[in-house]
Formats: C-alpha cells, sequence, structure tokens
C-alpha cells in the first residue's frame, strides 16, 4: 500500500518543508541557532529525523 504522506515531510501537520532558526549569538549578531523550525506547525527540532517521525517531547513556539 503507498503511503499518502511524503517520506520528507512533518509528523504533525505533514508540511513538506522547515527553516533554521536565527536568533542573537552573545556578540548580538543574528546567527543560525542549530535549531529548526516547521513552516506548517512551528514544531521546533534539532534533527531531521524528530521533525519526520520522532516521538520525543514536542517543543513550540511561545506565539
Amino acid at each position: 500500500m503507498e503511503s499518502k504522506h511524503p517520506a520528507n515531510a512533518c509528523r504533525r501537520c505533514g508540511a513538506t518543508a522547515y527553516k533554521p532558526v536565527i536568533a542573537r549569538d552573545a556578540s548580538g549578531a543574528m546567527m543560525p541557532s542549530g535549531t529548526y523550525r516547521c513552516v506548517g506547525c512551528k514544531l521546533e527540532f534539532n534533527t531531521v529525523d524528530q521533525w519526520r517521525a520522532s516521538t520525543e517531547i514536542e517543543r513550540t513556539a511561545a506565539h
């Protein structure tokens, strides 16, 4: 049976894209923080595996 969801998709919302989280470093410069955010549901994660299918506790943006 063929899956309706792409292999590279968010486990929560099904979005197929994510972006790096940009934050200020100690000097005040805007830099990638090392985490990523789903463009659909704003799930934050450290690895693509966490975005795809991990059962770890989800972290979401405060907004």
